[in-house]
């Protein structure tokens, strides 16, 4: 009966076994599932691209690339390697691997009966090199059964680098999930090469560690089903193995401890997976940027999209890279990657991103509200750019009033999606101080100053999912400042001025209107909102667009109260309030949106 070993080769080639025959565990294994994986290998092994590929595991000298081997001597061979556990001696010598019987056949002209060596065994020596007994039989004692595991082998693991990458984990269930995920890529790939008449087996689009972690990510989300919740999860360590068994025999091993593997399930799991993939994201390495020249741009691009399906060079990721030398350099992998610092002294490519890893320094766009900027010009935003040090961005500001965060979003939102830039700071920032009539009690008493911002970055889930701006030019006498700088002097009125009561009509209706048109255009109703965060004007408004919009007091988030009414910074603030006190959690739908002078109105949902 087949079992579990703690011998790697010997593990990991059940496993594939289990994986084909589409069985959970050793003990169910019939007859008849051993004679269809032989059977497979039989005809596969002495074609090509794993007649060409398997040397790796094997040697040129295996069964089936042997080239002095005819036809008929080849098979007889793989007979005797893929079918020994079907001739035993109950009472003869016991494998070193599975203590059951070994097989009584000889899979070589120099090595005993049930004996094996480098050509069967990865990474041992050649048939007349081993030998544990003094003056006794050359090679290891197998078993039949050990024997099918071997050759099954190097289909569990995957190609990388033109070598094998073999895991084995301390839990058999993770064992079986890697070797699940290899056999189906390496399956696969026989097909395609054996339909492209090619020699190939293609490799995975990845470097050493970069493809290692992919997959073990992977498999730890698959495993996840089928284990308890993560806080009772039992540890377990893993370990990985590049080798190849060619003419230069080689092997390197990767330990994922305990702890390391524990730390990946949590990062992994729903409170952290977000940020986790966030950081996945930035730490890919950084493509080269292709030139291409005139008429030949629609085809370059082409052919740059070809080559990211298939590309020349393997991917790296650092982040995955580092978290294979974790424990040993955890406080740096903390520097780089938790406590954002730029990293000064790496020597590396500068297509590095862990060479200056900040989020200052991965903005490409920058977009601040305001309608009280420090100068005319520059704009506040390339102000804001100077002093986080970030140089190429693209910033420029807003003026929307007290819509202004809200048109923001909608323009930052809509840059992302265009694929034009990945990673967006948003500010709503305003000085009102500065335009008050400090002897209008109508406005003076009603108005702050203030600052927010959130950062949007491109996601496979999208966050934002749905916005909206307008504006009514005829209505820009009820809330205005209708002054301006001429030859240095001020004409007109430099405050600002107000009618409260055509503000207050205009103000709900629209913000109704629009709050109802981006929920429409998410395919939701206003009642599946679980935060309303309205623009802090004053909380007649507030009160009466919730009201109209039939959400309950309960879910409107108010914060007027605590610093006035801020105009572009409001909506970020009150974000702020209600995502640090735990109001908003992952996962709830936020709708945001703003009203101001021109008149403007806009409103973003979003995913929160």
């Amino acid at each position: 009966m087949m079992n579990w070993t703690g011998n790697p080769y010997i593990d990991i080639g059940l496993a594939t076994i289990l994986a084909f025959c589409e069985v959970e565990e050793p003990g169910l294994l019939t007859s008849n599932d051993l004679n269809d994986v032989a059977g497979w290998i039989a005809e596969n092994y002495v074609r090509d691209p794993l007649k060409s590929f398997l040397t790796v595991a094997f040697t040129s000298n295996a069964w089936f690339s042997q080239p002095s081997f005819t036809d008929e001597k080849r098979k007889e061979r793989g007979l005797l390697h893929l079918f020994g556990w079907q001739n035993v001696d109950p009472e003869g010598e016991r494998c070193i691997f599975t203590g059951l019987p070994v097989a009584t056949v000889a899979l070589s002209d120099k090595l005993g009966a049930g004996r094996a060596a480098r050509a069967q065994i990865p990474l041992t020596q050649g048939d007349e090199d081993i030998n544990f007994y003094p003056n006794g039989n050359a090679g290891l004692p197998v078993s039949g059964e050990a024997l099918l595991c071997l050759q099954a082998f190097p289909l569990g693991c995957a190609k990388v680098q033109g070598r094998l990458l073999a895991v084995h984990a301390s839990d058999p269930v993770l064992t079986m999930a890697f070797a699940r995920r290899f056999l189906q890529d390496n399956r696969a790939g026989v097909q395609i090469a054996q339909a492209a008449d090619s020699k190939k087996l293609r490799e995975a689009p990845f470097t050493l560690g970069t493809a290692l972690m992919n997959a073990l990510l992977e498999v730890l989300h698959i495993s996840e089903d089928r284990l308890s919740d993560s806080e009772s999860l039992p540890p377990v360590s893993i370990t990985a193995y590049h080798l190849t068994n060619g003419q230069s025999p080689e092997i390197t091993v990767y330990h994922l401890p305990l702890g390391v593997t524990r730390f990946l399930r949590r990062a992994n799991g729903a409170r952290y997976k977000l940020a986790w993939n966030g950081l996945v994201h930035s730490a890919w390495q950084q493509d080269e940027p292709k030139q291409s020249k005139g008429k030949k741009t629609k085809e370059a691009a082409a052919v740059s999209e070809s080559a990211s399906a298939k590309p020349d060079k393997p991917r790296r990721n650092y982040l995955y890279e580092d978290v294979l030398k974790l424990p040993d350099n955890a406080p740096r992998f903390l520097r780089i990657y938790f406590l954002r610092k730029a990293i000064k002294y790496v020597h590396t490519s500068e297509l590095d991103p862990r060479r200056a890893y900040s989020t200052a320094s991965e903005l490409d766009l920058i977009i601040v509200a305001t309608s009280t900027p420090d100068f005319i010009f520059p704009s506040t935003a390339c102000l804001i750019q100077g002093k986080l040090g970030n140089k190429g961005a693209a910033a420029f500001d807003v003026q929307a009033v007290c819509a202004g965060f809200t048109y923001a979003l909608g323009i930052a939102d809509k840059f992302i999606r265009s694929g034009s830039h990945k990673k967006v700071l948003v500010i709503g920032a305003e000085v009102f101080s500065r335009i008050l009539d400090w002897t209008d009690r109508g406005t003076c008493v009603l108005f702050g100053d203030g600052a927010g911002a959130v950062v949007l970055e491109a996601s496979d889930q999208p966050g934002i999912l749905a916005t909206a701006m307008h504006a009514d030019g005829s209505q820009n006498g009820i809330l205005n400042v209708p002054g301006q700088i001429c030859h240095g002097q001020v004409t007109g009125d430099p405050f600002l001025r107000m009618d409260g009561q055509a503000v207050f009509k205009f103000a709900v209706r629209v913000l109704t209107d629009i709050a109802e048109e981006v929920c429409q255009a998410a395919g939701i109703t206003t009642s599946e909102v679980d935060w309303l965060i309205p623009h802090q004007a004053n909380i007649r408004i507030i009160e009466a667009t919730g009201k109209r919009l039939g959400v309950v007091r309960e879910k409107v988030i108010v914060t007027v109260g605590h610093h006035g009414n801020t105009s572009a910074a409001s909506v970020p603030l009150a974000l702020d309030e209600a995502v640090r006190d735990g109001r908003i959690q992952r996962g709830q739908k936020v709708l945001l949106e703003g009203v101001g002078g021109g008149f403007t109105w806009g409103a973003a949902l979003l995913e929160f």
